[in-house]
């Protein structure tokens, strides 16, 4: 597939770019791939996934906190977090 057709595909569906993607790295046509875009979706992966974890830690202490500072109002919602 040509690049600027590729660059074209990630501007237009998504999607289909990320399985074209996916079915080159499988065939092992590594010089067909949009590389300039893969190296960005990496990138925004690792970003979102440390995001993810840090809201998820917050969450987490903040439940601890209100779990100890609260405890008459303790919910099963705030427990089922903290396990």
């Amino acid at each position: 597939m040509d690049n600027i057709k590729i660059d074209q595909l990630y501007e237009k569906d998504y999607s289909q770019w990320a399985e074209t993607m996916a079915d080159l790295l499988q065939s092992g046509k590594f010089t067909e791939l949009d590389i300039e875009n893969l190296v960005e979706e990496v990138r925004d992966l690792s970003k979102r996934e440390r995001d993810r974890l840090l809201s998820s830690l917050r969450l987490i202490v903040h439940h601890l906190l209100k779990w100890d500072y609260q405890p008459k109002r303790r919910s099963r919602s705030w427990q089922g977090t903290i396990e």
